[in-house]
């Protein structure tokens, strides 16, 4: 019989503004998901990201900088692209990408659009994990990253 674990610890960390990528493909830092994680232990880290009215050719991209981290599982969800890229989120993608890779995400300009992405982390060294956003094609066009996105970190 398997009994359930309670978190030794538990946050919850806030988007506070929308965040603005416009006609750029080039990575930023996330200005509400950076982050460090205390030493040792295991971790579940679930995201709930919106995004904003945008364009479908914009689309968007994510990744994680994770340093100091032995091993980790990302599983995602999200709209599918219409990019050719190997990891879209056209399905759930379970422990396939690492940390540093692109996962990139559809938009559309009529609704917007959510993500979710879960993480499994099962040892840290102290050290800083950020998110990083942009557009997967560079287009004249706001893309926004939207206040009430949040994280939930859970320490086992």
């Amino acid at each position: 019989m398997i009994s359930s674990v309670t978190p030794k610890k538990e946050w919850i960390i806030l988007k506070s503004s929308d965040q603005i990528v416009n006609n750029s493909d080039v990575y930023e830092d996330d200005n509400s998901f950076i982050f460090v994680l205390p030493k040792d232990g295991y971790y579940i880290i679930d995201m709930y990201m919106l995004v904003g009215y945008n364009s479908e050719v914009a689309d968007v991209k994510l990744k994680w900088v994770l340093n100091g981290v032995s091993m980790w599982n990302r599983v995602v969800f999200g709209k599918g692209s219409s990019s050719t890229e190997s990891k879209n989120a056209e399905t759930v993608q379970m422990g396939g990408p690492t940390s540093g890779e692109t996962v990139i995400y559809g938009t559309d300009d009529t609704q917007a659009s959510s993500i979710q992405e879960h993480l499994l982390i099962t040892g840290s060294k102290g050290d800083s994990i950020k998110l990083q956003i942009a557009q997967n094609v560079a287009t004249v066009v706001d893309t926004e990253f939207w206040t009430g996105s949040y994280m939930v970190v859970k320490k086992y």
